[in-house]
């Protein structure tokens, strides 16, 4: 027989772990020092490295590709942090981050800001991977994101449209308006100097373990 609404529903592992916060904040907490990484090695490093890897492409590009993969992994993960922390379940599956912005009830933004949501939720959705989209649909809501949120700069009769940039600032702005906020909801703001790195502040692996919400060892 089944459960009954009297009876308790019992929770396996997995289940607690599709709906903890900590173990969202730190997968988050490791994309973005990826990010750093990637966006800061030094050119003769990345070169180096290519050489002894046999890499043929450019090393600039390939580490710009990755660091706006990582980036935008570190964003989805730290919104759907924040979403359980709010609901206590778990986040939908979706790697739109211009949406989940919204879902977790975070302060609107400046259109640059929005640009940047709809092209990292291109590169999670496809762009980051692969050649193209599965099929228009993704393609299509993208433009309209871009279209809404274009900055235009007049040409005579015509304008051009300038793209917002995407540098780690840029990444890290949005990185930190979710992450206050989430901490408040966690109830975990703790003082900065109990954390070496100030930038960061409070550590998710220091405080998984005696997390309520975090998932327990396997």
């Amino acid at each position: 027989m089944g459960n009954t609404d009297d009876e308790p529903v019992t929770e396996n592992e997995w289940d607690r772990r599709r709906k903890a916060p900590a173990h969202f904040w730190a997968k988050a907490h490791n994309a973005r020092y990826s990010a750093r990484v990637l966006q800061s090695l030094d050119e003769h490093v990345a070169v180096e490295l290519a050489a002894q890897s046999a890499y043929r492409g450019t090393p600039s590009q390939a580490l710009w590709e990755a660091f706006i993969r990582e980036a935008s992994i570190a964003l989805e993960l730290i919104l759907k942090a924040l979403i359980c922390a709010q609901c206590g379940k778990p986040p939908r599956t979706t790697h739109d981050v211009y949406a989940l912005w919204s879902e977790a009830r975070l302060p609107s933004l400046k259109n640059d800001d929005w640009q940047r949501l709809a092209e990292m939720t291109e590169v999670l959705n496809w762009a980051g991977r692969y050649a193209a989209p599965t099929g228009d649909k993704k393609m299509d809501e993208a433009r309209v994101r871009y279209t809404k949120h274009e900055h235009r700069i007049p040409l005579g009769a015509t304008y051009i449209i300038e793209p917002a940039p995407l540098k780690w600032s840029d990444f890290d702005a949005l990185y930190q308006i979710v992450l206050e906020q989430f901490l408040q909801v966690f109830e975990l703001a703790l003082p900065r100097d109990k954390h070496p790195d100030p930038e960061i502040g409070v550590c998710p692996q220091s405080v998984c373990a005696r997390s309520s919400f975090a998932p327990r060892s396997a």
